[in-house]
């Protein structure tokens, strides 16, 4: 019996390692000007690793994109700012490269827009998982 209560209190303390892991990746949206819309796709592994510098040139395919879902708040001339700012704390340490980092979080904003959280999570491989760190799940946009 002994035995038993030992291994549900091993597998009590693996799901409890699990669920607490940071293994994952934080979209996190905002509203602008009373949109929802991106403010950083966030691996919560990591921050500002080394990386290439930024180079908005690369974002030239995507960029009216960009403008529209991934905008600054603070108006069109802080978006170069802000992607750099995002792209050298968070993108770098993705293991992505520029333009498919912000490729990837515009996908996933596209999927998950419509449910109004603010909080989104996603595996290694991009698969929406519940975040791991928040109590009951996300928090909700009333717009």
């Amino acid at each position: 019996m002994a035995a038993g209560r030992l291994a549900l209190c091993v597998l009590a303390l693996v799901a409890a390692v699990a669920a607490s892991s940071d293994d994952y990746y934080l979209l996190r949206l905002q509203v602008c000007d009373g949109q929802l819309t991106i403010h950083g796709l966030w691996p919560q592994w990591a921050q500002e690793c080394n990386g290439s510098a930024f180079d908005v040139n690369l974002l030239k395919p995507i960029r009216t994109q960009m403008e529209s879902d991934w905008p600054s708040c603070v108006g069109n001339n802080g978006n170069e700012d802000f992607w750099a700012h995002e792209w050298s704390k968070h993108g770098t340490c993705t293991g992505l490269v520029e333009l498919k980092y912000f490729e990837t979080a515009l996908n996933l904003y596209s999927e998950v827009v419509s449910n109004g959280q603010t909080d989104n999570c996603f595996d290694k491989s991009f698969n929406k998982i519940d975040c791991p760190n928040s109590s009951n799940g996300l928090k909700k946009i009333r717009m």
